[in-house]
């Protein structure tokens, strides 16, 4: 490109005004934690022609706001199918912004140690924002988080909650088809439940039989 076409307004490369404006500077792109985890910087608008979205985060009720910048081909990736538009508006009633800020960082691809309670919410999330490396990642944190509890219908509960195939599928292994034939013949959740995991329900009972 010759500096004629810069300087030629058709090409849009001038303001309103005339002028050629520059961008130059550092960007950051991720920060080493105290932790050793590398996590990416979300705070500042990328420059030099990479393409990015916007995720703007808005308070239900106090109207507090903040913007995540996110790598557009790094959110595309794990879900090609879904590409995200150049921005996106979420309302939560978070009193942090973390679960967000989680929930993006492992979608870049950061193996971060989440808090057990955070678990669920970032899980949900990335339901929300169709993330399925990072629902991924947060059922078998939550699994991990919580297989030390001995009761059974805490994963029932959440399986169903979820939609999730994975959870379930742990249930299973670790309790006998008897214990929950009351809840599969009254849990009205049932019918909202995905194909895979009414197939995951179906061959449990096929095995197991009722």
């Amino acid at each position: 490109m010759c500096i004629m076409d810069l300087l030629n307004e058709e090409n849009g490369y001038l303001d309103d005004n005339g002028v050629l404006t520059v961008e130059y500077g550092i960007h950051v792109d991720a920060v080493l934690g105290d932790d050793g985890i590398w996590k990416f910087n979300f705070n500042d608008i990328m420059f030099g022609g990479q393409k990015y979205v916007t995720y703007n985060y808005e308070h239900l009720h106090t109207g507090q706001k903040r913007s995540f910048h996110c790598h557009k081909q790094l959110v595309k990736l794990p879900s090609p199918y879904s590409a995200p538009r150049d921005s996106m508006k979420i309302w939560a009633d978070w009193e942090t912004t973390d679960i967000l800020e989680q929930c993006l960082q492992i979608a870049h691809g950061a193996r971060l140690d989440i808090y057990y309670r955070d678990t669920p919410e970032i899980l949900e999330m990335a339901q929300e924002l169709n993330f399925p490396n990072v629902v991924k990642y947060c059922e078998q944190k939550f699994i991990e988080q919580y297989q030390g509890c001995p009761y059974w219908w805490f994963f029932w509960d959440k399986a169903l909650r979820f939609n999730s195939k994975f959870i379930l599928s742990y249930v299973f292994r670790n309790n006998p088809l008897e214990v929950f034939k009351d809840v599969m013949k009254n849990d009205a959740n049932i019918e909202k439940m995905s194909g895979e995991v009414i197939k995951t329900i179906v061959a449990k009972i096929f095995r197991e039989g009722f």
